[in-house]
C-alpha cells in the first residue's frame, strides 16, 4: 500500500489564460498523464496519485502536493501539463527515497526546481494542545 500521495489539482487550467482543451482541464490531463506513466514505475506501490477537487493557488496552475505523515508536505504550482509528468515523477522519488522529506533544490528536476511554492511541516511534528501565541 502507497505510504506516500501526490496529490493533483484536478480544476487547475493548462495556464492561467487557458482553463480547459477539448473540454478537458490542465489538471485532469496531468493525472491522465502520470497515471498512465505509473502503470511501469518502479515506485508505483509507494506513491499513490490523487485527484483532488482544488489546491486553492489557481492563479498558478497547474499546481501538485507531495505528501507523507512523517515529512513535510511539498507544494509545486506553474506546472506545464503537457511535459512535466516525467519530471514529477523524479521528484517524486527522490521524496520518498529520503528519509527526511528534504531534497536539494539543486537535485530536483529544472522544472520543479523552480515550482517550489511551500513546505509545510508534518502532522506527526505537531505539538498537541500547544498553548497560544502570546
Amino acid at each position: 500500500m502507497a505510504d506516500h500521495v501526490l496529490f493533483v489539482c484536478k480544476s487547475c487550467g493548462f495556464s492561467a489564460e487557458e482553463d480547459e482543451r477539448n473540454g478537458i482541464s490542465g489538471g485532469n490531463f496531468l493525472c491522465d498523464r502520470l497515471k498512465e506513466k505509473c502503470e511501469t514505475w518502479q515506485y508505483v506501490d509507494r506513491v499513490a496519485v490523487q485527484a483532488v477537487g482544488c489546491l486553492c493557488i489557481c492563479e498558478q496552475p497547474c499546481a501538485i502536493a507531495i505528501s507523507h505523515p512523517t515529512k513535510p508536505t511539498f507544494l509545486f504550482v506553474n506546472l506545464s501539463p503537457e511535459n512535466v509528468a516525467a519530471d514529477i515523477l523524479k521528484m517524486c522519488e527522490l521524496y520518498v527515497d529520503s528519509d527526511s522529506g528534504m531534497v536539494s533544490r539543486h537535485l530536483l528536476p529544472e522544472s520543479m526546481q523552480v515550482a517550489r511554492l511551500a513546505r509545510i511541516p508534518a502532522l506527526a511534528d505537531a505539538t498537541p494542545r500547544s498553548p497560544a501565541l502570546g
